[in-house]
This record gives C-alpha cells, structure tokens and sequence, in this order.
C-alpha cells in the first residue's frame, strides 16, 4: 500500500523576530508518514541549502506532524 503525499496542516507563513529585526521566519506544518524533504525557494531558483544567512528546522511531533522552520538572517 502506497503511503499518502505530505500535506500541509498549516500553510506557510512568515514571522518576524520579537528579538532580532535582521531574522525572519519562514514556518509551515506538514503531515507526512516519515519526515519530509523541505525544499525553499526564491522566485523559481532554490535555495542554496550551504548558506550562512539560513537554517532550517524540522521538529516531529506525536502523529506525524511536522514543524519547519526557515530562519532568514540579513
């Protein structure tokens, strides 16, 4: 039986740092059978996943869901 595609169980949004002016986060919550390969874009062309201005996380929670964090520095 084929596992079922990941689906976003809250939309991608954009928050800016309380703490930092120069940080913004990209956030987004997936449902998926095993943890996701996230895959951030820029107008068309994908992010270079090497570069010192970003981070990503991926939190598991109960239920496979997923936080994803994008931190955006400068």
């Amino acid at each position: 039986m084929a596992a079922n595609a990941p689906r976003f169980s809250k939309p991608p949004s954009i928050r800016p740092s309380a703490d930092d002016p120069s940080l913004i986060f990209l956030e987004c919550q997936v449902q998926a059978a095993t943890k996701p390969n996230v895959q951030w874009f820029q107008n068309d062309a994908p992010l270079s996943p090497s570069s010192s201005k970003q981070k990503q996380v991926i939190k598991e929670n109960p239920g496979n869901i997923f936080d994803i964090v994008l931190e955006i520095s400068n």
